[in-house]
């Protein structure tokens, strides 16, 4: 037993003090020299790497010199394959992003305005006490709880989860409940269903405040302020979500003076040109009115 403890000593020994073979040249495991010197010439930018005699720079933790002329700093190997990773991961999740993300809902800019207008056309031309009904209708929180008392009613069952066809393909996975629309030529961008049906309240109220213009009742933050209540609501039954109130918020301002509601685009679905709802005038409701 005692010999056999001796022989492994000496063993050990032997393995720091005697060179280890590179396919170089000799390498001293217990000095951590190289026994001869260095064929790599060295960089200018790297000190260290001019010492013809030291082991990867004097930092065999961070480095290794599998060959005996050049070492590998295994920090920058690391950070590389890391970056790499991450380029060839983005690149896996930026491919397939219909698969990930689903696709974007129909492009309803022309029937949207088509109903937009028609909407406009039916209060202008109707009865001046036709129109003070709708008008006091939208005011009145009893009546404003109605379901499909003021609605666009293919955007509304969308925005509620329904699958109603516009003519083209609806949206599936994060793109369900979605549509797409481009503000007066701009870029088509995708937004919640249920927000663009907003549309319609904001130019109720826009119709409303011009037929009465010198009611308060009919300015845009009342517009907004029961807009808030019901998408507050709406909340808890369809599964709105905050996000889609600051929608709904933009297009009712469409509505009532036009403004761009770009700003409020869902950044993670990316448009289709090529899915386009039919044209045509989708069935409304004004509740008063219709």
């Amino acid at each position: 037993m005692k010999k056999t403890v001796i022989f492994c000593a000496l063993l050990t020994t032997t393995f720091f003090l005697l060179p280890t073979i590179s396919p170089a040249r000799d390498y001293n495991a217990k000095t951590g020299r190289f026994m001869t010197m260095d064929t790599f010439e060295g960089s200018q930018e790297q000190p260290l790497s001019l010492n013809k005699y030291l082991y990867c720079r004097a930092d065999p933790v961070q480095g290794t010199d599998p060959d005996g002329h050049d070492d590998i700093d295994i920090g920058s190997l690391l950070t590389s394959m890391s970056i790499d990773t991450s380029i060839n991961a983005w690149h896996q999740v930026a491919v397939p992003t219909s698969v990930l993300f689903g696709g974007v809902g129909p492009d309803v800019t022309k029937p949207l305005k088509m109903t937009l207008d028609d909407v406009a056309k039916t209060y202008t031309s109707a009865p001046k006490a036709t129109q003070d009904k709708a008008s006091h209708n939208m005011v009145k929180p009893w009546t404003y709880y109605n379901e499909n008392a003021w609605d666009i009613e293919p955007l509304f069952s969308i925005g509620r989860g329904a699958h109603l066809s516009l003519g083209g393909t609806e949206g599936s996975g994060v793109g369900a409940r979605t549509v797409q629309y481009s503000h007066q030529g701009g870029s088509l961008n995708a937004y919640w269903a249920g927000a663009v049906n907003y549309a319609l309240w904001g130019q109720m109220f826009r119709l409303s405040k011009d037929a009465h213009p010198h009611d308060p009742m009919y300015d845009l933050s009342v517009a907004e302020s029961l807009a808030h209540g019901y998408k507050f609501v709406g909340s808890f039954v369809n599964g709105s979500s905050p996000t889609e109130e600051k929608s709904a918020y933009q297009f009712i301002r469409m509505g009532y003076n036009g403004t761009d509601p770009s700003s409020v685009a869902l950044p993670f679905l990316r448009p289709n040109p090529k899915n386009i709802a039919t044209p045509m005038v989708y069935e409304w409701h004004w509740l008063g009115l219709q």
